[in-house]
């Protein structure tokens, strides 16, 4: 039985229809990856799932229950959600940063879980620095000890590998298959088919204004219907 699932979603803006009618369903233990040129919906869906962006009609189901935008508190701790661009404070250091989101979520006992991570994610040679001065790989690796800091079973990631050098996505392609291990629900948005072939349990192709499913044994397909979508005009 699925974890999550989203039924007969609908959601547009305008006349531009992002999804009729769409159904999507997730388990623990799994990474979905989701692909497809810019601007067919893939940031919007993620943004669905963790309750920042309200569907039209359909339903969003997590555990058996319902939920609501906005969703209540109980719903909101399920999810972390790495957007796009990091959403960290520059003028804190690292273990500040963590620190205070750990007040945020109401973590308790961090102080020591915080030093692991500092360890872990290697900002031990840059603890007094401010974040502002850190590479975008560097903010990356943050907002992973961030999210293995939040502990939620549910982890989206909006593009996690943009911009990031070899080294970091690296790091990014052992760090996912941890969290799988663990039993989370980990939800990718990527143009990396490569980190993709690597990591993904399924892939949603956003093709020629349709969605299709795809296992990831089937990457030649789902690089020829990416090429294929350049083709025709999207929604």
């Amino acid at each position: 039985m699925a974890y999550l699932s989203l039924k007969e979603i609908n959601k547009s803006y305008g006349s531009k229809v992002a999804f009729h009618h769409q159904d999507f369903s997730f388990s623990k233990n799994e990474i979905v990856f989701f692909v497809g040129k810019n601007g067919v919906g893939k940031t919007t869906l993620m943004e669905i799932i963790v309750g920042l962006n309200q569907i039209d009609e359909g339903e969003i189901i997590l555990d058996k229950r319902e939920l609501k935008v906005p969703y209540d508190l109980s719903s909101r701790e399920k999810f972390s959600f790495l957007p796009t661009e990091d959403q960290l404070i520059d003028f804190l250091t690292a273990r500040e940063n963590l620190s205070y989101f750990a007040e945020i979520y109401r973590i308790k006992k961090y102080q020591d879980k915080i030093g692991d991570l500092i360890k872990d994610y290697q900002f031990s040679d840059q603890e007094g620095k401010l974040i502002k001065g850190y590479s975008k790989g560097m903010k990356r690796r943050l907002s992973l000890a961030l999210i293995d800091l939040i502990n939620s079973p549910i982890i989206v990631l909006d593009e996690p590998s943009l911009g990031l050098d070899i080294y970091n996505v690296n790091f990014l392609r052992k760090k996912l298959p941890e969290y799988r291990s663990e039993g989370k629900l980990v939800i990718v948005t990527s143009h990396d088919l490569l980190l993709c072939q690597r990591l993904a349990d399924r892939v949603y192709l956003f093709s020629d204004n349709k969605i299709i499913e795809y296992q990831t044994g089937e990457i030649d397909k789902i690089e020829r219907g990416i090429l294929d979508s350049y083709e025709t005009n999207s929604y």
